[in-house]
């Protein structure tokens, strides 16, 4: 193994603790990922045009302010960059990824639909094929496209949970297991 330092970056919630990032986050570290959390701040209120969500304003400012927070970061330092994302985050995390050409790995937790606009193919993803965000059948051909894993989680919603808290813990668990494994593969 390198000496360099390995980078992982946890774009993960917007307003609120996601348990996905936080046990990804410490998988990461535990095994000698460096890791940095991005925060959004305030974002613009989300648009609905037909009853479908428009994300363009909320992701551009997004985008803004993750970029603020990494463009000190020399990313050259790094043996490979790792985005860990969820959400709106994979929007962002994606367009990051392309506009400074880092070639980096993602773990995408419940993309949005509008992810796979700039989504790339290297990484692997989580949706609930109960998430209101994203329609499961379109993850599932756009995953293909990309030859992408993709992990479904019955009746998960966009926080990949069914209401069940016994069943929700296991699939935690479960998703934890798969992302750690993950990591694995990626810090070799």
């Amino acid at each position: 193994m390198s000496s360099t330092p390995q980078g992982l970056r946890d774009l993960g919630s917007l307003r609120r603790t996601c348990p996905l990032c936080s046990y990804s986050r410490k998988i990461a570290i535990t095994q000698g990922f460096e890791t940095l959390c991005i925060g959004y701040g305030d974002l613009p209120k989300q648009e609905e045009k037909d009853g479908e969500p428009v994300w363009e304003e909320l992701v551009k400012t997004a985008v803004e302010k993750a970029k603020l927070q990494l463009e000190e970061m020399d990313f050259s330092a790094f043996d490979r960059v790792l985005f860990v994302s969820k959400s709106i985050g994979t929007v962002v995390v994606a367009v990051i990824d392309r506009e400074w050409n880092l070639c980096a790995d993602h773990v995408y937790y419940t993309p949005v639909s509008q992810s796979f606009q700039v989504m790339g193919d290297k990484g692997i993803v989580f949706h609930g094929t109960s998430d209101p965000l994203a329609n499961t059948e379109a993850v599932i051909e756009e995953c293909k496209k990309r030859n992408l894993p993709l992990h479904l989680t019955e009746n998960g919603n966009h926080s990949l949970e069914t209401g069940n808290p016994i069943k929700d813990i296991d699939i935690l668990r479960r998703i934890m297991e798969v992302t750690e494994e993950y990591l694995e593969f990626k810090r070799l």
